[in-house]
């Protein structure tokens, strides 16, 4: 049995899909070409009415894929563009600012188990109170007796800890927050500039 196929092409030359037909259809739809067997997306384009097939170089940029959501392979230009609006774009771009942040942030509580960490927030608030006025440090003195250590030692350490992390979560923090007014004013082609700087 014979079978018929037709590829929808887009006004610029792009196959859009393929159908097949057991019979000839009456009056070809708008948009619609006869083709022959085999050919679809991944294959070939139109120009005007002539069936064309991508080169190898070409084949090889379409098979590559888009770089993100929200592109569309051109004919015209043979290569992925950009259709996605301008806050659609800056909501990707603020999402990847923020996964940026999040992978940074934890690398400076990495190699702490979790039940430690919900002790941070006890031990800075005593470390500093210690080093402004004096103010007793039970949890850390707590903490100074369970490691054998002397109190005044353990404040000392802790609060060399909590300068430290507080300086570098200050850095990340201030950076996403840059970042983040940056986006929200930068036309297009300034944000695909924005990334997030290697601290």
């Amino acid at each position: 049995m014979n079978r018929y196929f037709y590829a929808w092409v887009d006004a610029d030359g792009k196959i859009l899909g393929v159908q097949q037909t057991a019979t000839p259809p009456e009056a070809m739809p708008p948009g619609w070409r006869q083709v022959p067997e085999g050919i679809n997306s991944s294959t070939h384009y139109f120009v005007g009415e002539v069936l064309t097939a991508y080169t190898a170089e070409q084949l090889a940029a379409l098979r590559a894929g888009p770089p993100a959501t929200g592109f569309d392979w051109s004919v015209q230009d043979f290569a992925w563009i950009d259709v996605r609006t301008l806050e659609e774009v800056r909501q990707a771009k603020l999402r990847e600012i923020n996964t940026a942040f999040e992978d940074a942030a934890k690398a400076l509580t990495a190699g702490y188990p979790e039940a430690e960490r919900l002790t941070w927030g006890v031990q800075q608030m005593e470390a500093l109170a210690w080093e402004a006025d004096g103010s007793p440090t039970p949890y850390l003195d707590g903490l100074a007796s369970a490691r054998n250590i002397a109190p005044e030692e353990m404040r000392q350490r802790t609060l060399l800890k909590v300068r430290a992390f507080m300086a570098a979560s200050q850095q990340l923090v201030g950076t996403r927050q840059r970042l983040e007014d940056e986006i929200a004013q930068a036309d297009a082609a300034a944000l695909y500039a924005i990334s997030w700087p290697a601290l």
